[in-house]
């Protein structure tokens, strides 16, 4: 479910604002927001801090689907 998701973000919100920011030469700051809100940015962390307490292969599986979009 977790790769599922990071995939899905990641190919239908993320893809085409990485095209036009690289085009355009500019960083959308907001795709770092809704990233922490989809809780794939700091995954591994306890929930008690804010994190998702997701295992280690879980966050592998959010990197490789968000790498494969823009690993810059």
């Amino acid at each position: 479910m977790i790769r599922d998701a990071a995939r899905s973000f990641a190919r239908d919100r993320r893809l085409p604002r990485v095209v036009a920011a690289f085009r355009d030469e500019v960083f959308d700051r907001a795709i770092m927001t809704e990233m922490g809100e989809m809780g794939f940015l700091g995954a591994m962390l306890p929930e008690s801090y804010g994190g998702a307490a997701a295992s280690h292969l879980a966050y592998g599986l959010i990197a490789r689907e968000i790498e494969a979009i823009d690993s810059g």
